[in-house]
């Protein structure tokens, strides 16, 4: 068993992706921090903590659903994410993915 985590300590920058993690740095009874409730509420890297910021303070509006210059900017948004995460998984079509809130509302669609 020590040995696959050994090679995984070695392979996988575990240290890189923690530290994506701002809440990750936190000690709890002298232990580092892990959390496995992802399924509950996942935590946020910081570049999705950032992105999401900046939709929010400079491109949030209505999708798909108004032609004024706002949401005309918060459409294109929305569907360049849906372009790269088409491709990131692999799908045919963009509309073959539904966003949802969380694994609860995906479980609910299904």
């Amino acid at each position: 068993m020590s040995d696959s985590v050994d090679l995984l300590a070695s392979s996988y920058p575990i240290a890189k992706v923690r530290s994506d993690f701002p809440i990750l740095s936190q000690t709890i009874r002298e232990k580092s921090l892990v959390y496995l409730d992802n399924a509950a509420s996942t935590q946020k890297p910081v570049p999705v903590l950032e992105r999401v910021m900046q939709y929010y303070t400079t491109e949030n509006a209505n999708v798909h659903r108004g032609v004024h210059w706002l949401s005309e900017r918060a459409t294109l948004v929305y569907d360049e994410a849906r372009a790269k995460v088409k491709a990131f998984v692999g799908a045919k079509e963009g509309y073959d993915l539904i966003f949802t809130r969380g694994a609860t509302e995906s479980i609910n669609l299904v």
